[in-house]
């Protein structure tokens, strides 16, 4: 499944879902911590909240979710594709930041509709962040949060929106590039050398050296084969007309 199809499913599901809770919720049913989620739970009838994966924070998710009083069914990777509809997942996976942004895509790959909040490690970098966004998680929670934000996130996904940290907000949506730096790009893309782009765009050398620094700093990427990789997750995740 890519993720521009992943993307259009998600955006129709969370329009279809928020239009019903505008139309069943009171004025100021969205709260802080468990209140939001009992206020919310009538516009999905019932609501299930699932824990998917096999880290530590699974066992944390489940002491969040049991001090609220909410209840949590636990399932395996292949019982994703027979999740109830409205169902939430809340994916808590072992490995590294990159490992569970995989696991993400492997998820949605199996329930492109699924609702999941991610659970992401305390270093997990911006540029990881974004790519479980991409991919196409709803929510991210960090590991030393889950105890006072796991609700609350929980909360806002149910109420159509995108959850991420206030911190790193901003870092999630990728900052546009400009044309130059889009031209310059597909010209490394080519395989050209800053020397031929150069030539052939008739500017200086070193010209092309400060767009690629700036198109770098904006895709997080680390490399030329990165900033390509970054550029074409962003184009293939960009609603089209």
């Amino acid at each position: 499944m890519r993720a521009e199809q992943r993307s259009a499913c998600r955006r129709a599901t969370l329009s279809e879902e928020s239009g019903e809770r505008r139309k069943r919720a009171p004025v100021g049913a969205v709260t802080s911590g468990m209140s939001a989620v009992e206020d919310l739970a009538p516009a999905r009838a019932p609501q299930t909240i699932i824990a998917l994966g096999d880290g530590v924070g699974r066992a944390q998710v489940a002491s969040v979710l049991d001090a609220a009083g909410r209840a949590l069914t636990h399932a395996r990777p292949a019982e994703v594709p027979t999740l109830p509809d409205g169902a939430v997942a809340v994916l808590a996976a072992e490995g590294r930041a990159l490992d569970r942004v995989r696991a993400l895509q492997a998820v949605l790959d199996l329930r492109p509709d699924l609702l999941v909040v991610c659970v992401m490690p305390d270093d997990a970098t911006n540029g990881v962040l974004r790519r479980a966004v991409q991919a196409g998680a709803v929510g991210i929670v960090r590991e030393p949060d889950l105890g006072v934000a796991l609700v609350p996130t929980l909360a806002a996904v149910l109420a159509g929106q995108l959850s991420v940290p206030l911190d790193i907000g901003a870092a999630v949506a990728p900052r546009a590039l400009s044309h130059r730096e889009k031209e310059i790009l597909g010209l490394v893309a080519e395989g050209c050398t800053n020397r031929e782009i150069a030539t052939r765009l008739f500017i200086a050398e070193s010209t092309v050296k400060t767009h690629l620094s700036s198109a770098f700093e904006k895709l997080d990427a680390t490399s030329r084969a990165d900033a390509i990789e970054r550029l074409h997750e962003f184009e293939a995740a960009a609603p089209h007309a």
